[in-house]
């Protein structure tokens, strides 16, 4: 196991350096990784109780975070929709769909906000553009080394895909 991942025995775990704990274990499988977490986790009653606090801060910012992307997605979607020109509907779904009730991060919508703060969200959302198109570069360049039907480790070394790396991030 990775030293560096291991907990320290005065270190109060938490789901994310138990999660790396046994990540590292197993080798990066996801699957047992998770398996052995949930067990150990419901095994130790002691080790519930500290964790049980985290988790619903965890759940519940996630939960409202999802709800923040489902309304964006509903605005943007539904903004200026043939539907949404006529009569009541029209008034209905543009008050509950106007892009100016798009959010923005921290929840303050685009009616609310100044030019400064628009453009500083937009630059959150090309940042993850940006690293998400990287991704996609330098999966698809991984994939096309690759044999048909083979794992990649079986076929690639750490070297090849170093490499990859370096190329796409060019």
């Amino acid at each position: 196991m990775n030293a560096v991942l291991k907990i320290e025995k005065d270190e109060a775990p938490t789901l994310s350096s138990l999660a790396r704990e046994y990540l590292a274990e197993t080798a990066g499988d996801v699957q047992e990784a998770a398996g052995k977490l949930s067990n150990r986790i419901l095994d130790d009653r002691q080790l519930r109780a500290a964790l049980v606090e985290e988790a619903i801060e965890s759940a519940s910012r996630e939960m409202v975070e999802h709800q923040m992307r489902t309304r964006r997605q509903s605005i943007w979607a539904n903004a200026g929709t043939p539907a949404a020109k006529t009569g009541i509907v029209a008034l209905a779904q543009g008050i509950a769909n106007s892009l100016f009730d798009f959010p923005l991060a921290g929840g303050k919508r685009l009616r609310d906000a100044t030019p400064e703060e628009a453009l500083a969200q937009a630059q959150l959302y090309r940042a993850a553009a940006k690293d998400m198109s990287a991704k996609d570069r330098f999966l698809v360049a991984v994939a096309k080394r690759g044999k048909p039907g083979v794992r990649l480790g079986d076929t690639l070394t750490e070297d090849d895909v170093l490499a990859i790396h370096q190329k796409v991030m060019k």
